[in-house]
C-alpha cells in the first residue's frame, strides 16, 4: 500500500526469515515443537535436516505469524488513523522527520502498549 514493492519485499523477506530462525534453529513453535535444525557453514543452500512434512509445517506456521502481524497491524492503523494521516501529511512536507517531529505531532508514545 504505502511501502515500495522493493521495500514490502524486503520487509517480508526479513519477517520469514526471522520465523524460520525461530523454528528452525531455536525451536521455538508448538506445532514444530522444542527441536533445533541450525544450519551448518558446509551445508548446501538447498540441504535441510528436516522432512518435508516438518518443511511444511513451518511454512503454514509462518503465514499464520505473518498474517496475524498483518491484520494487527491494519487494525492499529485504523484506530490510529488520525495520527497516520498527521504524521504522512508531515512527512509530505518535510520528507524526514524525526523522534522529537512526532512526539510533537502527536504525542509520545508508548512503545511497549499492548504488546
Amino acid at each position: 500500500m504505502w511501502l515500495s514493492t522493493h521495500s514490502r519485499i524486503s520487509a517480508l523477506m526479513i519477517v520469514t526469515l526471522c520465523c524460520v530462525v525461530l523454528f528452525s534453529v531455536l525451536g521455538m513453535n508448538e506445532k514444530i515443537g522444542q527441536v533445533a535444525f541450525p544450519k551448518e557453514d558446509t551445508q548446501w543452500p538447498q540441504e535441510r535436516l528436516y522432512s518435508n512434512a516438518t518443511a511444511e509445517v513451518m511454512d503454514q506456521e509462518v503465514r499464520t505469524i505473518v498474517d496475524a502481524a498483518y491484520q494487527r497491524t491494519l487494525a492499529l492503523m485504523e484506530e490510529s488513523k488520525e495520527q497516520v494521516r498527521l504524521v504522512a501529511e508531515l512527512l509530505l512536507k518535510k520528507e524526514t522527520i524525526t523522534h522529537s517531529d512526532i512526539a510533537n505531532l502527536i504525542g509520545k508514545r508508548c512503545v511497549y502498549k499492548n504488546i
